[in-house]
Parts: C-alpha cells; sequence; structure tokens
C-alpha cells in the first residue's frame, strides 16, 4: 500500500486546504490515488469569473461525481443578459446551470452574482434551476438576482440551516410574496433597503448580528427610514453586538444623523457608512461637516467600538477631502468621549485612527505602513512642540509599565523641552521609536531611526539588571 493510499482523505484535505491550487493541480498528476485528492483540492473553493470558465466548469460539475462531490464553495460573477439573438443558447446555459447546481451534495457556500440590470435575466423565466436545488450543509447564500417565488422557496428549504444571507436584486423583474421566513441561525444579512422591507417583517431572525444594507439609489423613492425603522424593531428583541454598514450613492450627512437617533438605545458595535461615487461629481468634506459627523456618532454610547465613514470613489475621480489633521483629532476625540469602548475611528479619505488609552488617539494603518507619512509628520510635531492633547496621558500611559527603561525615556523626553531645537528632535525620535515598541504607533520613519548612545547604553543596564535581579 502506498504512503498516499495510507493517509486518511480528511488528512488530505487539511493538508491541501493551507496550500495553493496549483499544488493541487501538481499532486493531482503523480498517481490515480492522488488525482483523487487533488481533484477535492481544485475543486473545493470554486470562483468564476468569464462565461467561458462557467460553461466548462458546469460541464464538468454536470459529469463529474467527484468533481461536484469536492465542492464546498462556489461564486459565479460574469454578467449574463437576455438578448434575443442568444436567447436560444443561454436557455441551454440556464438549463446547465441547473444540472450543475443539483450535482453538489457537499456545497457549503454558494453565490450566483451575476450584476446585470436587463429585464427577466435570472426572473421568473428561468428561476426553474431553483427548483432542484436542496443542500443539507448550505450555511450562506449570496444572490445578485430578482427575487422569485421560486427562489423563496429555496430559501424556505434551507432557512434551518442558513447563516449569512446577501440579497441585491438586479433588474425590474423582483416579486416580494408572502412568506413567513424563519432563519434560527442566520447572523448576517446583506440586502437593499427593498428588500429589507419585505424581508425583515415576515422573518424571525434570533441571532442576526450583523446587517449590510446598500442603499444604491437605483430608485425615486429612497425606502431606507423603512428599513432602517424595521432592523431596529429587530435587534431590540436581542442582546447580541451588532454591526450595521450602509452604502450609499451619494454624501448624506442626514442618514449618518438618522440612524444615531433611532440606533442610540441599541448594542451597536459597529457602524460603517460607505460612500460610492459613479459620477464626475467630487466629493468634498469639509471640517465643519467632519465636526458634524462626530457630534451624532457620539451618541451611539457605550458599545460602539469602530465608526468608519469611507469613500470608493472611481480612480479619475478627483476626490478632495479634509486635510487637517487637527480636526481629526478633535473628531474622534469627541466620538470617543460619548463612546469609551470607541478603539477605531476614520473619515473620508483620511488615516485610520487608532486608540491607544483614554484620549490617546494616533493616526496611521498598521497595515500601510508606506503611506503614513503624513501621520508621522503630524504625531511628530505634536510630540516635538509639546502641543499633542493628551500628552500628560501619555506620559502616564508610558510611566504605569513596570520598566525602569521606559521611565528613563520619558524623563529623557520631558527634560529635552529645553534643548536646542535638533537635539530636542532627536530625543523626540528615540521618544517614538520606544512608545513603536509598545504598538502604540506604525511609522517607517521611527523603525529606520538608530537610536542615541545615551538610550542604548540605558536599554542594556535596565536589561542587564533584569536578568541579574
Amino acid at each position: 500500500m502506498s504512503v498516499a493510499e495510507r493517509v486518511p482523505n480528511e488528512l488530505w484535505d487539511e493538508i491541501l486546504t493551507y496550500d495553493s491550487k496549483l499544488t493541487g493541480l501538481i499532486v493531482s498528476r503523480l498517481s490515480r490515488r492522488f488525482r483523487a485528492i487533488g481533484t477535492r483540492a481544485l475543486y473545493r473553493d470554486i470562483l468564476l469569473d468569464n462565461i467561458r470558465s462557467i460553461v466548462l466548469c458546469f460541464k464538468t460539475l454536470s459529469r463529474n461525481d467527484k468533481a461536484a462531490k469536492a465542492v464546498h464553495s462556489l461564486k459565479s460573477s460574469f454578467p449574463v443578459g437576455l438578448h434575443p439573438k442568444i436567447a436560444n443558447q443561454l436557455h441551454a446555459f440556464f438549463r446547465l446551470h441547473a444540472r450543475a447546481l443539483s450535482s453538489l451534495p457537499n456545497l457549503r457556500c454558494l453565490g450566483v452574482l451575476q450584476a446585470h440590470f436587463e429585464d427577466h435575466t435570472y426572473g421568473e423565466f428561468v428561476d426553474f434551476i431553483w427548483d432542484s436545488c436542496c443542500f443539507p450543509q448550505l450555511w450562506e447564500f449570496q444572490a445578485h438576482v430578482p427575487i422569485t417565488r421560486k427562489l423563496v422557496e429555496f430559501l424556505h428549504r434551507h432557512k434551518d440551516i442558513l447563516r449569512i444571507i446577501g440579497l441585491i436584486p438586479m433588474g425590474t423583474q423582483s416579486v416580494y410574496p408572502d412568506a413567513s421566513l424563519g432563519f434560527p441561525l442566520l447572523h448576517t444579512l446583506h440586502c437593499a433597503p427593498d428588500v429589507a422591507t419585505w424581508f425583515l417583517p415576515s422573518s424571525r431572525l434570533p441571532q442576526l448580528q450583523a446587517m449590510y444594507l446598500s442603499c444604491c439609489d437605483f430608485h425615486e423613492d429612497d425606502v431606507y427610514p423603512d428599513a432602517i425603522a424595521l432592523l431596529k424593531e429587530c435587534w431590540a428583541l436581542n442582546e447580541w453586538a451588532k454591526i450595521l454598514h450602509i452604502s450609499r450613492e451619494r454624501l448624506d450627512i442626514d442618514v449618518i444623523r438618522h440612524i444615531a437617533a433611532v440606533f442610540a438605545p441599541i448594542k451597536l458595535s459597529a457602524f460603517h457608512v460607505h460612500i460610492i461615487l459613479i459620477d464626475d461629481e467630487p466629493l468634498r468634506v469639509t471640517g465643519d461637516q467632519i465636526m458634524e459627523v462626530a457630534r451624532h456618532v457620539s451618541q451611539l454610547g457605550q458599545f460602539l467600538a469602530e465608526f468608519h465613514w469611507t469613500v470608493d470613489a472611481p480612480p479619475t475621480d478627483p476626490i478632495t477631502a479634509v486635510e487637517d489633521l487637527d480636526t481629526e483629532y478633535a473628531a474622534v476625540s469627541l466620538i470617543g468621549q460619548g463612546c469609551p469602548s470607541l478603539q477605531y475611528c476614520r473619515f473620508p479619505n483620511a488615516y485610520l485612527w487608532h486608540r491607544v488609552s483614554g484620549n490617546i488617539w494616533i493616526p496611521g494603518d498598521c497595515h500601510n505602513l508606506d503611506k503614513n507619512f503624513k501621520a508621522f509628520r503630524w504625531t511628530f510635531e505634536q510630540l516635538h512642540e509639546r502641543k499633542y492633547p493628551a500628552l500628560s496621558e501619555l506620559y502616564q500611559y508610558m510611566e504605569a509599565y513596570l520598566s525602569e527603561y521606559l521611565r528613563f525615556a520619558v524623563g529623557q523626553f520631558r527634560a529635552a523641552e529645553e534643548y536646542e531645537d535638533s537635539a530636542r528632535k532627536r530625543v523626540t525620535m528615540d521618544f517614538m521609536q520606544i512608545a513603536q515598541f509598545l504598538n502604540m504607533w506604525f511609522y517607517l520613519e521611527v523603525a529606520r531611526h538608530i537610536p542615541s548612545p545615551v538610550f542604548i547604553e540605558a536599554f542594556m543596564e535596565t536589561y542587564d539588571q533584569s536578568i541579574y535581579h
């Protein structure tokens, strides 16, 4: 018996989970035994983004039982439209779609993300694809297709196991049949406002923790206030910490004010507002608007841990956002005072601010160190000129550590206030480098700094004392 035959399939699956599909392809060519292992690795997670790969993959899944059984996640994202000249071919495509889906017994995650706006596409004309679909292990379902009766029946068949649902109907063929849906395990719902106004009243969602509301302004009637009111009623019945994510196509501070007022008594742990610009109108966010939003968000109370107000604009759009870090610090401090649990805060086209402790807020993103230069310059100038508003609190925070070296560093930094400018700058960089070891900020300029001899000597002395005492 070969080595491959002695190793259980479950172990091979676990090994290949941590490797690439290329490795799975190489493994599958070694022997017949490895071919079965490689098939499971190659077809476990499928992402299809063009019509040729969709057709070829669906044909394989319809004919190859091993490949079909291996699929855990299937997501296809390609615009498909019903044009008269190719209607017959597309009808065959949808029947192939139905056969492929009905052959996946182990599917956990299904995404039909064909974004389109043509009438009838994936509507009642072709919703037979949902007829024979029944996945005993399905826990995530996302669809950018019209809502039809067959789709609602599909959801009803899986209501006891679904944990994540995303419904963004495209086109104009959606219908909202009367249905009493209960999802006892659902914790994340992503939908458009009109879907929410249909979905939330007729559904029982005791575990709902995250709501992603895509308030895209495709229609003249903006129904988001109704959706927000229904969501509040749903969340008022449970004690979970909640996440609310709103997507808009325009800068609308009234939305933030309304949501802050509605959800003030709710345990909201994260609030995200995302603006998607699709026209040539540049976005201008002023300091006054930043402070106005900060006053509204500060009403959300003690459970709010994150607030993100971001913009996703086309690369050609000139975006003008507030660049005054003093204003941003004042805004995050204002929100932090009203929301003591707040840890992260971001404004449009600005840095991510993270809270170290109390009023100690620092700009900069640890995942984009090469883009933190402006944040570094602001932090350096605030410390160098002794203008940082929470400077005394920063001293106390560092001196609270049981470290003689940190107390020495704080003492040196305080004493340097009387030094000449160049010497004070060097001590400031030494101080910032020591604080960076405590993960207070993440700046490349600080990491590249060579510490002064006096700091190196003090570090070695305290290090020796920690060893021998």
